[in-house]
């Protein structure tokens, strides 16, 4: 067999485990549906079979939760090992040294469970760096309002787009935050509000911070050299929402406005992996959206009922012809 290193699911696996997006539970490797949409679940794959194929995705070890199983890395390790499978079994390895070492975020503290992550190219977040004196200030935006995100989709394939919303953060920036500016939402802070040494501030265009960096600082050196060799690219942030709402006008897309978030005890972060289309992390937010989601869905299908029973009754259409519109609309 023709196998090698998924790298964008290997890399996504990192993420998960560097962020502590760690699940101990048991693993039902069969709920993991082996398509290309689920790509970022295995750590390798078959070139012998095509990418449309089943046999194409090996070494299934992220659930439907979006969470890293730990028992499933255990296994992937295992099975790769005994198969000879090196690049493969080196790759658990590294992850699972990683998930073993950042305790799982909602184990540590419940109220994370609410924690959300989302991810922004530095060319839209405005990021840039500049020398201040004898400080290295770094700034750019965490969030940008009334920007559509890329598609989200949840556990059960349902799709829809999120936008900030402008005053989502004045609430929380009233409150003096502690948010901390990460490498990989992990390791020791390069700067932080507490300090003053990292300001957030929201105007029209976003949540925007500037962080200043002591140049002499190691690890400030280390993440400098990276961002100007372009192999670091991307910033995100992390939040918690407390109010929500679903713009139902676009039927095709709803649109998840995000009206009141928290970022006490939250960073901002410049980030390694590469993108990939967001997802929720954390429970107690990506049940909110989920019931109201469904509740959308309900919504639509019983106006499309509506809407199929006029037309049925105006327009003299046949039984077949309407059993062919319920079909359609999957409303049968």
């Amino acid at each position: 067999m023709a196998i090698k290193l998924n790298q964008e699911g290997v890399s996504h696996c990192m993420h998960l485990a560097q962020t502590g997006r760690v699940n101990h539970g048991k693993w039902n490797e069969a709920s993991v549906a082996r398509n290309e949409k689920n790509k970022l679940k295995f750590l390798a794959i078959d070139d012998s079979f095509k990418p449309d194929e089943v046999g194409h995705w090996k070494y299934p070890v992220v659930g439907n939760d979006d969470h890293l199983n730990r028992k499933a890395l255990g296994n992937a390790q295992g099975y790769a090992s005994k198969n000879g499978e090196t690049a493969v079994a080196e790759a658990c390895q590294k992850i699972a040294e990683v998930a073993d070492k950042v305790p799982d975020h909602r184990a540590s503290n419940p109220a994370d469970s609410g924690l959300e992550v989302r991810l922004m190219p530095f060319r839209t977040a405005e990021f840039r760096m500049q020398q201040d004196g004898d400080n290295l200030v770094m700034r750019g935006y965490a969030a940008v309002y009334n920007s559509l995100s890329e598609v989200i989709s949840d556990d059960d394939g349902n799709e829809f787009r999120e936008m900030v919303m402008p005053g989502a953060f004045d609430r929380t920036l009233a409150s003096d935050p502690d948010v901390r500016l990460l490498v990989n939402h992990d390791d020791l802070p390069l700067a932080r509000t507490r300090s003053k040494t990292l300001t957030l501030s929201s105007d029209g265009r976003g949540l925007s911070y500037a962080a200043n960096l002591d140049p002499s600082d190691p690890d400030v050196q280390r993440v400098v050299k990276k961002v100007k060799r372009g192999d670091v690219d991307q910033c995100s942030f992390s939040f918690r929402c407390l109010s929500h709402t679903f713009d139902r006008s676009n039927s095709e897309m709803p649109v998840r406005e995000l009206r009141d978030v928290d970022i006490h005890d939250g960073d901002v972060s410049v980030v390694t992996y590469p993108a990939y289309k967001a997802t929720f992390v954390g429970v107690r937010g990506y049940e909110a959206a989920r019931r109201d989601f469904q509740e959308f869905r309900k919504a639509q299908l019983s106006q499309a009922s509506r809407d199929i029973n006029h037309a049925v009754k105006s327009s003299g259409l046949s039984l077949s012809t309407a059993e062919r519109l319920l079909y359609a609309a999957g409303l049968d």
